[in-house]
């Protein structure tokens, strides 16, 4: 097995920079969240959640790219392409779930009152949409720049 060579780690710590950068956006906005509400904050568990969530995004990063780049909705059959992204996005959102709620359960973010599957839909709504549209975002903002960039 070759090294990586030196552009694809750099290009693997921008990923990384990206999604830390973020996670502490989004840990941020959910401590301002808890404090309007007066509740208790558990940094650890915000921390570790958000981060979680934000490096299974990172992880999965290249294969979005490669799916973007190979099925890109502004080329022909506009309509299917955005069906196809449709689907991956709905497949990335339950895989992510899949991922996460077991590292969330672990650090008791799940309270009692709610089950593992309706916490993972929730996510599938909220987080796992989130990263694949954020993704698909920076890849078309990266294709604008010079490919040195990219």
């Amino acid at each position: 097995m070759t090294p990586p060579s030196d552009s694809a780690i750099r290009r693997w710590v921008k990923y990384w920079l990206a999604w830390t950068a973020a996670g502490l956006f989004y840990i941020t906005q959910d401590f301002m969240e808890r404090l309007s509400r007066n509740e208790s904050i558990r940094w650890r568990n915000v921390f570790l959640g958000w981060m979680t969530a934000m490096y299974i995004c990172a992880a999965f990063t290249p294969l979005i790219l490669w799916f973007g780049r190979r099925w890109a909705v502004d080329a022909g059959n506009r309509w299917q392409r955005i069906a196809i992204h449709l689907g991956a996005s709905v497949v990335f959102s339950l895989v992510s779930t899949a991922l996460e709620v077991p590292v969330l359960a672990a650090i008791g973010m799940l309270s009692a009152n709610r089950q593992p599957v309706s916490f993972g839909i929730s996510l599938v709504q909220e987080d796992g949409a989130l990263c694949f549209q954020s993704t698909t975002t920076v890849r078309r903002a990266n294709s604008q720049r010079p490919s040195s960039f990219a």
